[in-house]
């Protein structure tokens, strides 16, 4: 009997505009592409503007490349002075969660890139008991994030 290819749950990451709307969501899709290879795999990164009804972007990555783009999409949400209503985050063998854009504090992005990567190295079992003896990713200082450049934009500030 031939073995079938064993399939990732997507990692997903919507950005809302307005809550009963998805026309105007924005959203980040990844998904493990050689998951049957061994490591280093390929990620498929997919940004879909859906205000524009097509897929905009997509392009594959490796897992730091992955984890430093996204950590860029969460910072850049952050800051945005016409920002996104809220951010679902929906990580495989995680709670979905919703955010608003005044909850992606420090913190909270650590740990939110903290499951991210947990996810990533554990798939093709991220939602399944796997996921326990997935190993423990790097200490998040580790990961390459790179400080905000002065934009004259005081996070503090409402």
């Amino acid at each position: 009997m031939a073995q079938q290819p064993i399939q990732s749950y997507p990692l997903t990451i919507r950005f809302i505009r307005r809550p009963l709307d998805q026309l105007y969501d924005d959203t980040i899709r990844i998904t493990c592409e050689n998951i049957n290879a061994p490591v280093p795999r390929l990620y498929k990164y997919e940004f879909r503007c859906l205000e524009l009804s097509r897929l905009q972007n997509y392009y594959f990555v490796s897992e730091d490349e992955l984890l430093q783009t996204l950590h860029n999409a969460f910072v850049m949400a952050r800051i945005d002075r016409d920002p996104y209503v809220s951010v679902q985050v929906d990580i495989p063998g995680f709670p979905s969660v919703i955010l608003n854009q005044m909850d992606l504090s420090q913190e909270v992005l650590e740990i939110i890139m903290f499951n991210i990567q947990t996810c990533v190295r554990a798939w093709p079992h991220a939602a399944g008991p796997a996921l326990a003896l997935a190993p423990v990713p790097r200490p998040l200082t580790a990961l390459i994030v790179r400080p905000l450049v002065d934009s004259g934009y005081d996070s503090d500030s409402p």
